[in-house]
Protein backbone atom coordinates (compact mmCIF):
# COMPACT_ATOMS: atom_id res chain seq x y z
CA UNK A 1 0.00 0.00 0.00
CA UNK A 2 2.89 2.42 0.85
CA UNK A 3 4.50 1.79 -2.27
CA UNK A 4 1.34 2.55 -4.18
CA UNK A 5 1.25 5.88 -2.67
CA UNK A 6 4.58 6.69 -3.52
CA UNK A 7 3.94 5.86 -6.85
CA UNK A 8 0.98 7.88 -6.84
CA UNK A 9 2.78 10.68 -5.34
CA UNK A 10 5.65 10.79 -8.29
CA UNK A 11 3.15 10.36 -10.71
CA UNK A 12 1.25 13.53 -9.95
CA UNK A 13 4.10 15.49 -9.38
CA UNK A 14 5.34 14.41 -13.06
CA UNK A 15 2.13 15.91 -13.80
CA UNK A 16 2.14 19.13 -12.00
CA UNK A 17 5.46 19.90 -13.43
CA UNK A 18 4.62 19.29 -16.66
CA UNK A 19 1.62 21.83 -16.29
CA UNK A 20 3.50 24.27 -14.55
CA UNK A 21 6.26 23.93 -17.80
CA UNK A 22 3.41 24.36 -19.99
CA UNK A 23 1.77 27.16 -18.30
CA UNK A 24 5.75 29.04 -18.19
CA UNK A 25 6.09 28.35 -21.07
CA UNK A 26 2.50 29.89 -22.35
CA UNK A 27 2.99 33.09 -20.17
CA UNK A 28 6.54 33.38 -21.61
CA UNK A 29 4.90 33.11 -25.25
CA UNK A 30 1.74 35.45 -24.48
CA UNK A 31 4.72 38.20 -22.58
CA UNK A 32 7.32 37.82 -25.79
CA UNK A 33 4.52 37.90 -28.26
CA UNK A 34 1.72 39.79 -27.05
CA UNK A 35 -1.04 37.66 -28.43
CA UNK A 36 -3.92 35.69 -27.07
CA UNK A 37 -5.51 32.06 -28.10
CA UNK A 38 -3.91 29.30 -25.99
CA UNK A 39 -0.98 31.11 -24.25
CA UNK A 40 -0.90 33.69 -26.95
CA UNK A 41 1.69 30.34 -28.50
CA UNK A 42 -0.34 30.16 -32.17
CA UNK A 43 -0.04 33.94 -33.21
CA UNK A 44 3.71 33.94 -33.09
CA UNK A 45 4.39 34.61 -36.59
CA UNK A 46 8.29 36.12 -36.37
CA UNK A 47 9.19 32.84 -36.82
CA UNK A 48 11.20 31.03 -39.96
CA UNK A 49 7.21 30.24 -42.10
CA UNK A 50 6.58 29.39 -45.43
CA UNK A 51 3.92 29.37 -47.87
CA UNK A 52 2.18 25.50 -47.23
CA UNK A 53 -0.77 25.87 -49.35
CA UNK A 54 -2.53 28.55 -52.14
CA UNK A 55 -5.57 28.22 -53.80
CA UNK A 56 -7.63 30.52 -56.03
CA UNK A 57 -11.15 30.81 -56.71
CA UNK A 58 -12.70 33.36 -59.07
CA UNK A 59 -15.35 35.19 -56.98
CA UNK A 60 -18.07 35.73 -59.60
CA UNK A 61 -20.34 33.31 -58.34
CA UNK A 62 -19.31 32.81 -55.15
CA UNK A 63 -22.16 34.05 -52.66
CA UNK A 64 -20.91 32.30 -48.88
CA UNK A 65 -17.89 31.51 -48.00
CA UNK A 66 -17.15 29.40 -44.75
CA UNK A 67 -13.57 28.81 -42.98
CA UNK A 68 -13.54 26.11 -40.47
CA UNK A 69 -10.70 24.95 -38.63
CA UNK A 70 -12.80 23.23 -35.63
CA UNK A 71 -10.32 20.57 -34.82
CA UNK A 72 -6.88 22.05 -34.31
CA UNK A 73 -5.69 25.72 -33.53
CA UNK A 74 -5.32 28.00 -36.39
CA UNK A 75 -5.47 32.11 -36.62
CA UNK A 76 -7.23 33.54 -39.53
CA UNK A 77 -6.66 36.93 -41.39
CA UNK A 78 -8.70 38.56 -43.74
CA UNK A 79 -7.38 40.85 -46.04
CA UNK A 80 -8.36 42.95 -49.07
CA UNK A 81 -7.59 40.86 -52.75
CA UNK A 82 -5.76 43.18 -55.29
CA UNK A 83 -8.08 41.14 -58.13
CA UNK A 84 -10.77 39.56 -58.77
CA UNK A 85 -10.54 35.91 -56.54
CA UNK A 86 -10.41 34.99 -53.91
CA UNK A 87 -7.19 33.52 -51.97
CA UNK A 88 -6.54 31.19 -49.33
CA UNK A 89 -3.52 30.83 -47.93
CA UNK A 90 -1.33 28.79 -45.39
CA UNK A 91 1.35 28.95 -43.80
CA UNK A 92 3.47 26.77 -41.40
CA UNK A 93 6.92 27.15 -39.45
CA UNK A 94 7.42 22.97 -40.16
CA UNK A 95 7.18 20.60 -43.09
CA UNK A 96 3.63 19.49 -43.24
CA UNK A 97 2.24 16.47 -44.16
CA UNK A 98 -0.66 16.66 -46.93
CA UNK A 99 -2.92 15.50 -44.20
CA UNK A 100 -2.12 18.48 -41.81
CA UNK A 101 -3.60 21.25 -45.01
CA UNK A 102 -6.56 22.42 -45.11
CA UNK A 103 -9.48 20.94 -47.41
CA UNK A 104 -11.02 23.47 -49.47
CA UNK A 105 -13.18 23.27 -52.07
CA UNK A 106 -16.05 25.42 -53.91
CA UNK A 107 -19.30 23.83 -55.20
CA UNK A 108 -22.68 25.66 -55.65
CA UNK A 109 -21.46 28.99 -55.14
CA UNK A 110 -20.56 27.91 -51.96
CA UNK A 111 -16.44 28.24 -50.57
CA UNK A 112 -15.41 25.81 -47.79
CA UNK A 113 -12.09 25.92 -46.24
CA UNK A 114 -11.80 23.05 -43.71
CA UNK A 115 -9.18 22.78 -41.51
CA UNK A 116 -8.39 18.63 -40.20
CA UNK A 117 -7.39 17.51 -37.20
CA UNK A 118 -3.52 17.56 -36.29
CA UNK A 119 -2.15 14.36 -34.44
CA UNK A 120 0.75 16.51 -32.92
CA UNK A 121 -1.01 18.14 -30.21
CA UNK A 122 -1.10 18.25 -26.53
CA UNK A 123 -4.31 18.86 -25.03
CA UNK A 124 -5.19 20.98 -28.46
CA UNK A 125 -2.35 22.62 -28.26
CA UNK A 126 0.18 22.66 -31.34
CA UNK A 127 3.86 22.91 -28.86
CA UNK A 128 6.53 24.88 -31.79
CA UNK A 129 4.40 24.13 -34.59
CA UNK A 130 2.25 26.25 -35.96
CA UNK A 131 -0.52 27.27 -39.23
CA UNK A 132 -2.24 30.25 -39.68
CA UNK A 133 -4.71 31.16 -42.67
CA UNK A 134 -4.68 34.24 -44.68
CA UNK A 135 -8.29 34.80 -46.45
CA UNK A 136 -7.89 37.53 -49.31
CA UNK A 137 -11.42 39.14 -50.13
CA UNK A 138 -11.90 40.97 -53.53
CA UNK A 139 -13.44 44.31 -52.32
CA UNK A 140 -16.48 44.34 -53.83
CA UNK A 141 -17.27 40.54 -52.35
CA UNK A 142 -20.62 40.87 -51.06
CA UNK A 143 -21.63 37.14 -50.10
CA UNK A 144 -22.21 35.81 -47.03
CA UNK A 145 -18.50 35.22 -44.59
CA UNK A 146 -18.52 32.78 -41.74
CA UNK A 147 -15.00 32.36 -39.85
CA UNK A 148 -14.95 29.74 -36.94
CA UNK A 149 -11.48 28.24 -35.21
CA UNK A 150 -11.43 26.37 -31.71
CA UNK A 151 -8.35 27.90 -30.69
CA UNK A 152 -7.21 30.92 -32.99
CA UNK A 153 -7.32 34.77 -33.47
CA UNK A 154 -9.38 35.92 -35.87
CA UNK A 155 -8.45 39.62 -37.22
CA UNK A 156 -10.06 41.54 -40.32
CA UNK A 157 -7.81 44.19 -41.49
CA UNK A 158 -10.24 45.35 -44.53
CA UNK A 159 -13.69 46.88 -45.26
CA UNK A 160 -16.11 44.67 -45.29
CA UNK A 161 -19.79 45.18 -47.32
CA UNK A 162 -21.75 42.01 -47.18
CA UNK A 163 -25.27 41.45 -48.36
CA UNK A 164 -25.18 38.46 -46.00
CA UNK A 165 -24.85 37.81 -43.27
CA UNK A 166 -20.91 37.91 -40.96
CA UNK A 167 -20.49 35.07 -38.40
CA UNK A 168 -17.35 35.04 -36.46
CA UNK A 169 -16.73 32.61 -33.54
CA UNK A 170 -13.22 31.42 -31.60
CA UNK A 171 -13.63 29.41 -28.81
CA UNK A 172 -10.69 30.58 -27.71
CA UNK A 173 -9.28 33.73 -29.04
CA UNK A 174 -9.95 36.77 -29.65
CA UNK A 175 -11.65 38.31 -32.20
CA UNK A 176 -10.90 42.21 -34.09
CA UNK A 177 -10.78 43.94 -36.34
CA UNK A 178 -9.34 47.40 -37.54
CA UNK A 179 -10.20 51.34 -38.43
CA UNK A 180 -12.58 50.59 -41.47
CA UNK A 181 -16.25 49.33 -41.70
CA UNK A 182 -18.13 45.92 -41.31
CA UNK A 183 -21.44 46.11 -43.54
CA UNK A 184 -23.68 43.08 -43.54
CA UNK A 185 -27.56 41.95 -43.55
CA UNK A 186 -26.72 40.54 -39.81
CA UNK A 187 -23.53 40.27 -37.60
CA UNK A 188 -22.59 38.00 -35.31
CA UNK A 189 -19.82 37.15 -33.09
CA UNK A 190 -18.68 34.78 -30.33
CA UNK A 191 -15.90 33.86 -28.37
CA UNK A 192 -15.68 31.96 -25.21
CA UNK A 193 -12.63 32.72 -23.85
CA UNK A 194 -10.99 36.04 -25.68
CA UNK A 195 -11.50 39.71 -26.44
CA UNK A 196 -14.05 41.33 -29.04
CA UNK A 197 -12.70 44.39 -30.48
CA UNK A 198 -14.83 45.58 -33.61
CA UNK A 199 -14.76 49.17 -35.71
CA UNK A 200 -17.68 50.92 -37.10
CA UNK A 201 -20.34 48.23 -37.52
CA UNK A 202 -23.82 48.83 -40.00
CA UNK A 203 -26.30 45.75 -40.21
CA UNK A 204 -29.72 44.76 -39.37
CA UNK A 205 -28.42 43.76 -36.23
CA UNK A 206 -25.34 42.92 -34.15
CA UNK A 207 -25.20 39.99 -31.36
CA UNK A 208 -21.64 39.68 -29.65
CA UNK A 209 -21.05 37.27 -26.54
CA UNK A 210 -18.42 36.19 -25.07
CA UNK A 211 -17.91 34.08 -21.60
CA UNK A 212 -14.66 35.52 -20.51
CA UNK A 213 -13.07 38.98 -21.80
CA UNK A 214 -14.14 42.54 -22.96
CA UNK A 215 -16.34 43.56 -25.66
CA UNK A 216 -15.78 46.88 -27.26
CA UNK A 217 -17.59 48.55 -30.67
CA UNK A 218 -16.64 51.82 -31.94
CA UNK A 219 -19.62 52.61 -33.16
CA UNK A 220 -22.91 50.94 -34.32
CA UNK A 221 -25.66 52.24 -36.45
CA UNK A 222 -28.24 49.85 -35.46
CA UNK A 223 -29.12 47.37 -32.71
CA UNK A 224 -27.33 45.76 -30.78
CA UNK A 225 -27.20 42.72 -28.05
CA UNK A 226 -23.99 42.14 -26.22
CA UNK A 227 -23.16 39.79 -23.35
CA UNK A 228 -20.19 38.77 -21.27
CA UNK A 229 -19.73 36.35 -18.49
CA UNK A 230 -16.43 38.21 -17.17
CA UNK A 231 -15.62 41.30 -19.14
CA UNK A 232 -16.46 45.18 -19.71
CA UNK A 233 -18.53 45.75 -22.03
CA UNK A 234 -18.51 49.57 -24.35
CA UNK A 235 -19.83 50.92 -27.22
CA UNK A 236 -18.33 54.03 -27.81
CA UNK A 237 -21.01 55.46 -30.50
CA UNK A 238 -23.70 54.89 -33.01
CA UNK A 239 -27.50 55.20 -33.36
CA UNK A 240 -30.07 52.50 -32.62
CA UNK A 241 -31.41 50.39 -29.26
CA UNK A 242 -28.91 48.56 -26.92
CA UNK A 243 -29.32 45.49 -24.73
CA UNK A 244 -26.48 44.89 -22.22
CA UNK A 245 -25.08 42.41 -20.05
CA UNK A 246 -22.69 41.52 -18.15
CA UNK A 247 -22.30 38.90 -15.22
CA UNK A 248 -18.96 40.65 -13.21
CA UNK A 249 -17.81 43.98 -15.61
CA UNK A 250 -18.48 47.84 -16.33
CA UNK A 251 -21.45 48.57 -19.08
CA UNK A 252 -20.45 51.54 -20.97
CA UNK A 253 -22.36 53.35 -23.92
CA UNK A 254 -21.96 56.21 -25.27
CA UNK A 255 -23.58 58.60 -27.49
CA UNK A 256 -26.87 56.65 -27.28
CA UNK A 257 -29.91 57.39 -29.04
CA UNK A 258 -32.12 54.76 -28.71
CA UNK A 259 -33.52 52.49 -25.99
CA UNK A 260 -31.08 50.76 -23.31
CA UNK A 261 -31.58 48.07 -21.13
CA UNK A 262 -28.19 47.37 -19.33
CA UNK A 263 -27.89 44.82 -16.60
CA UNK A 264 -24.62 43.60 -14.79
CA UNK A 265 -24.20 41.77 -11.22
CA UNK A 266 -21.00 43.42 -10.37
CA UNK A 267 -20.19 46.43 -11.83
CA UNK A 268 -20.47 49.84 -12.80
CA UNK A 269 -23.19 50.74 -15.40
CA UNK A 270 -22.17 54.39 -17.55
CA UNK A 271 -24.28 55.20 -20.47
CA UNK A 272 -24.31 58.55 -22.06
CA UNK A 273 -26.30 59.95 -25.01
CA UNK A 274 -28.46 63.01 -26.88
CA UNK A 275 -31.90 60.92 -26.73
CA UNK A 276 -32.91 57.93 -25.07
CA UNK A 277 -35.20 55.88 -22.53
CA UNK A 278 -34.32 52.98 -20.77
CA UNK A 279 -34.26 50.48 -17.94
CA UNK A 280 -31.27 49.74 -16.06
CA UNK A 281 -29.98 47.30 -13.15
CA UNK A 282 -26.94 46.72 -11.15
CA UNK A 283 -26.57 44.27 -8.18
CA UNK A 284 -23.28 45.78 -7.40
CA UNK A 285 -22.28 48.94 -8.97
CA UNK A 286 -22.72 52.73 -9.40
CA UNK A 287 -25.42 53.87 -12.35
CA UNK A 288 -24.76 57.21 -14.02
CA UNK A 289 -27.60 58.09 -17.17
CA UNK A 290 -26.84 60.95 -18.70
CA UNK A 291 -29.26 61.97 -21.57
CA UNK A 292 -29.93 65.17 -23.11
CA UNK A 293 -33.57 64.29 -24.55
CA UNK A 294 -35.48 61.66 -22.48
CA UNK A 295 -38.13 59.90 -25.86
CA UNK A 296 -39.35 57.09 -22.97
CA UNK A 297 -39.68 56.13 -19.56
CA UNK A 298 -36.20 55.52 -17.31
CA UNK A 299 -36.16 53.02 -14.90
CA UNK A 300 -32.89 52.52 -12.32
CA UNK A 301 -32.24 49.66 -9.71
CA UNK A 302 -29.21 48.85 -8.09
CA UNK A 303 -28.71 46.81 -4.42
CA UNK A 304 -25.55 48.48 -3.78
CA UNK A 305 -24.49 51.60 -5.54
CA UNK A 306 -24.85 55.12 -6.34
CA UNK A 307 -27.51 56.49 -8.52
CA UNK A 308 -26.66 59.51 -10.56
CA UNK A 309 -29.31 61.48 -13.72
CA UNK A 310 -28.26 63.93 -15.56
CA UNK A 311 -31.82 64.84 -16.90
CA UNK A 312 -32.45 67.91 -19.46
CA UNK A 313 -33.58 71.30 -17.14
CA UNK A 314 -36.85 71.22 -19.04
CA UNK A 315 -37.77 67.55 -17.81
CA UNK A 316 -41.32 66.55 -18.06
CA UNK A 317 -41.48 64.20 -14.70
CA UNK A 318 -43.64 61.55 -13.11
CA UNK A 319 -40.65 60.89 -10.52
CA UNK A 320 -39.93 58.37 -7.91
CA UNK A 321 -37.05 57.77 -6.16
CA UNK A 322 -36.12 55.11 -2.88
CA UNK A 323 -33.07 54.49 -0.96
CA UNK A 324 -32.99 52.51 1.95
CA UNK A 325 -29.41 53.50 3.17
CA UNK A 326 -28.72 57.19 1.81
CA UNK A 327 -29.58 60.19 0.68
CA UNK A 328 -31.64 62.10 -2.33
CA UNK A 329 -31.10 64.66 -4.24
CA UNK A 330 -32.46 66.69 -7.37
CA UNK A 331 -32.47 70.19 -9.06
CA UNK A 332 -36.76 69.87 -8.43
CA UNK A 333 -36.44 69.23 -4.91
CA UNK A 334 -39.60 71.62 -4.71
CA UNK A 335 -41.76 69.95 -6.53
CA UNK A 336 -41.26 66.78 -4.70
CA UNK A 337 -42.80 65.09 -1.27
CA UNK A 338 -40.06 63.66 1.48
CA UNK A 339 -41.03 61.87 4.31
CA UNK A 340 -38.84 62.41 7.87
CA UNK A 341 -36.57 60.20 6.69
CA UNK A 342 -35.50 61.54 3.23
CA UNK A 343 -35.03 58.44 1.71
CA UNK A 344 -37.96 58.52 -0.43
CA UNK A 345 -39.24 61.08 -2.87
CA UNK A 346 -41.98 61.16 -5.36
CA UNK A 347 -43.93 64.09 -6.97
CA UNK A 348 -44.41 65.49 -10.82
CA UNK A 349 -42.38 67.94 -12.11
CA UNK A 350 -43.70 69.70 -15.20
CA UNK A 351 -46.69 68.16 -16.92
CA UNK A 352 -45.72 64.39 -15.83
CA UNK A 353 -45.35 62.96 -19.49
CA UNK A 354 -42.05 60.91 -18.47
CA UNK A 355 -42.19 57.85 -15.58
CA UNK A 356 -38.77 58.01 -13.48
CA UNK A 357 -38.55 55.51 -11.31
CA UNK A 358 -35.51 54.90 -9.04
CA UNK A 359 -34.57 52.21 -6.43
CA UNK A 360 -31.73 51.86 -4.49
CA UNK A 361 -30.79 49.55 -1.16
CA UNK A 362 -27.45 51.08 -0.66
CA UNK A 363 -26.60 54.16 -1.76
CA UNK A 364 -27.40 57.87 -2.58
CA UNK A 365 -29.46 59.37 -5.51
CA UNK A 366 -28.81 62.17 -7.15
CA UNK A 367 -30.72 63.73 -10.56
CA UNK A 368 -28.71 66.62 -12.12
CA UNK A 369 -29.46 69.06 -14.68
CA UNK A 370 -27.83 68.39 -17.62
Amino acid sequence: MKNVKIVLIVFLGVIILGLCVLLGMGLGGRLKNGGSGWFGWNIDRSGNYQLVQEQEFPAEGIDSIRVEYTKSSNDVTVYEAEGDSVIVREYANYEVSDGELAQMKCQSGKLMVKGPRRSNAFFGININKFIYTEVYLPKDYAGELNINTVSGEISITTDLLLAGALNLCSTSGDIYAGSGKLQAEEINVCSTSGEIRLPVLEAGKVNMSTTSGDISVKEADTFVSCSSTSGEIIISGGAGDRRVSSTSGDVRVDGLSGSIQANTSSGEILIRGERGEGKLQSTSGDVLLSIAELTGDVSVNTSSGEVVLELPKTASLEFEASTTSGDINTFFDDDLSFPKKGNHAQGTVGSGERNVRITTTSGDVTVRAR
